[in-house]
């Protein structure tokens, strides 16, 4: 199954995450609703529990954010003495989240992108 996690709200109200200000208001780069400590954690353990992360991330930082929750879920996985072909579910999630935004993988694996007309 899967759970659903926010790390960041919606373009319209500008709480979306951004890595820089919002240019229709440099006042706000939007926020985070959850830190990355206990996004990383709350990943972790609901993918040890055979769990899937719906993450809700709008916002460049929102997604950063994301994806070091799956970086830090995929170390942990290896620690933890993961098969292989868990490890490369795990991959192959970081690698679409990454390659949605354009963001450079830092894992190897295949990135099949969904086509999605809102970015």
């Amino acid at each position: 199954g899967t759970y659903k996690i926010f790390t960041d709200g919606s373009l319209g109200s500008r709480s979306a995450a951004l890595m820089e200000p919002y240019s229709d208001d440099p006042s706000t780069c939007g926020i985070m609703v959850i830190g990355q400590d206990d996004l990383n954690e709350k990943t972790w353990i609901g993918y040890k529990q055979g769990l899937q992360p719906a993450t809700h991330c709008i916002g460049d930082a929102g997604m950063e954010a994301a994806i070091q929750a799956i970086e830090y879920t995929l170390a942990k996985a290896k620690e933890s003495g993961m098969t292989e072909e868990e490890i490369a579910q795990l991959r192959s999630l970081l690698s679409k989240a990454a390659g949605n935004l354009g963001v450079f993988c830092r894992h190897p694996a295949i990135s099949i992108p969904k086509e999605d007309p809102a970015l």
